[in-house]
């Protein structure tokens, strides 16, 4: 609720809980509470329209918001960098320390300008 609060304006923030809580009811949609949070951070300045375009996204396939979420940097790699290098092992650290910063930054933005 942190999250929404900081990323959405009052008047919305019941419907974007509403709308994440869609996440995670079948059993096919794993993990809810990490996918809900990588939504979150995925969402934009758009808002509305952000939420649901990765919220569609994580009912596909979870784990497609959860590598963009939480691994920005070594999804941006992709396969340029060798598996085990130590520039893939610099990638993940990076990756793990953003999230860390957002996950306790007070503005709310998931946007990294890493």
């Amino acid at each position: 609720m942190r999250k929404i609060a900081q990323i959405f304006p009052r008047d919305r923030r019941q419907w974007a809980d509403s709308r994440l809580r869609s996440y995670g009811r079948g059993p096919h949609q794993r993990e809810p509470d990490r996918v809900r949070l990588a939504i979150l951070k995925l969402t934009d300045e758009a808002g509305m329209d952000s939420l649901e375009r990765h919220l569609a996204v994580a009912k596909m396939d979870y784990r497609d918001v959860l590598a963009a979420a939480e691994y920005p940097g070594q999804m941006r790699a992709g396969a340029t960098v060798a598996v085990g290098s130590s520039e893939r092992a610099r990638l993940a650290q990076s990756d793990l320390e953003q999230y860390l910063r957002w996950l306790v930054d007070e503005s709310g933005s998931g946007v990294d300008s890493d």
